[in-house]
C-alpha cells in the first residue's frame, strides 16, 4: 500500500498529482529510490521531511496524510 495525502476532498496519490497541488514545495527523495517521475508513488518522497520543510501541518495515520 502506498503513501495517500487527503487535501480538503482531493486525495493525492503520484509526484504529478502532489506537484500540481503543492507547487512551491521542494520535494525531497526517500533514500531507498534513485530518482522520480510524474506518475510514481508517494513512497519516493519523504512526506513528513516535504511537510516540516514547507511549514505545512499535517497528520499522519499509518499511510495516509491529511493537510490540517
Amino acid at each position: 500500500m502506498c503513501q495517500t495525502v487527503r487535501k480538503g476532498t482531493v486525495f493525492i496519490e503520484t509526484v504529478g498529482q502532489f506537484k500540481e497541488q503543492f507547487p512551491a514545495v521542494d520535494l525531497i527523495k526517500n533514500d531507498c529510490y534513485e530518482d522520480f517521475r510524474d506518475d510514481d508513488c508517494l513512497c519516493v518522497l519523504e512526506l513528513d521531511d516535504v511537510f516540516d520543510k514547507a511549514g505545512i501541518e499535517y497528520e499522519a495515520e499509518g499511510m495516509e496524510y491529511t493537510i490540517t
